[in-house]
């Protein structure tokens, strides 16, 4: 498919085709367009979206949602409340919640690591959403 349109787009490319998923995701970017595109996509693949424009609305949301969390896909690049400093804040309210980090600037990758579990995923944007979804569907799949 190529990588995330633009918003105006979005409907027609999102079309549902493919396997439908259920879990709820949390999804906190500052960019209207980029939490547009993305919620639409994710919801088309049957996945619930609860949508923050920064870490301080996600962080009031991760303690009043009175649903499950299964996931924050967050921006690492935010005014006032980086991703970096959101998620292990979020991880202290709802520890069974999986995260995937997030950001269109290239030097993100130097500091991830040290930032959180080394083993948490990264998405430079712009990214497919069909690789988005493998990766949440691998996350939120319990080992067997």
């Amino acid at each position: 498919m190529g990588t995330i349109p633009t918003p105006d787009h979005a409907r027609s490319v999102f079309s549902g085709d493919g396997p439908r998923a259920s879990a709820t995701i949390l999804l906190v970017d500052d960019e209207a367009k980029i939490r547009k595109v993305l919620s639409l996509g994710l919801q088309a693949r049957g996945f619930t979206v609860v949508e923050a424009a920064d870490g301080h609305e996600a962080l009031r949301i991760v303690r009043e949602h009175k649903g499950k969390l299964d996931l924050l896909l967050v921006d690492v690049v935010m005014p006032g409340m980086t991703g970096l400093e959101l998620a292990p804040l979020a991880l202290t309210i709802r520890p069974e919640m999986k995260v995937i980090l997030m950001s269109g600037y290239r030097n993100e990758q130097l500091f991830l690591n040290a930032a959180l579990n080394p083993n948490t995923p990264f998405f430079h944007k712009p990214f497919t959403i069909e690789s988005l979804v493998a990766t949440i569907r691998a996350l939120l799949t319990p080992d067997k």
